[in-house]
C-alpha cells in the first residue's frame, strides 16, 4: 500500500503552499450566534462578537464575548492572558496561563 501524505501537509499545498501561509498577517472572524446553552449560562440575547488573530506575535483577540462591556476585550498571547477595557485599561491578567 503507498504512504498517504500529512493531512496538513495535503491541505497546505492544496491552498497555496506554505510560503502562501506565511505570508498571511492577520485573520479577522466575526462571530454571531445565540441558543439554549448560552441562555443557561448568562442573559438571554444575540451574541456579536470579533476576533482578531495576529499570525506573527502569536496573539488571539475577542470582543463582544457577553462578559461586562461590549467594549471589553481577552487577549491571549502564549505568556499571558488579560482583559482590558476598551480604553485599554487592564482589569485582570494571568501569566503563564
Amino acid at each position: 500500500m503507498a504512504e498517504q501524505p500529512d493531512l496538513t501537509t495535503s491541505v497546505i499545498n492544496a491552498h497555496g503552499g506554505m510560503q502562501r501561509w506565511e505570508e498571511v498577517q492577520s485573520i479577522e472572524l466575526k462571530l454571531d450566534w445565540r441558543g439554549d446553552a448560552l441562555v443557561a449560562k448568562g442573559p438571554p440575547g444575540y451574541y456579536h462578537a470579533t476576533c482578531h488573530i495576529d499570525t506573527k506575535n502569536i496573539k488571539v483577540t475577542f470582543q463582544g464575548l457577553g462578559h461586562g462591556n461590549s467594549d471589553d476585550r481577552q487577549v491571549y498571547t502564549r505568556k499571558s492572558t488579560w482583559i482590558e477595557h476598551g480604553g485599554g485599561t487592564i482589569i485582570a491578567s494571568r501569566d503563564n496561563p
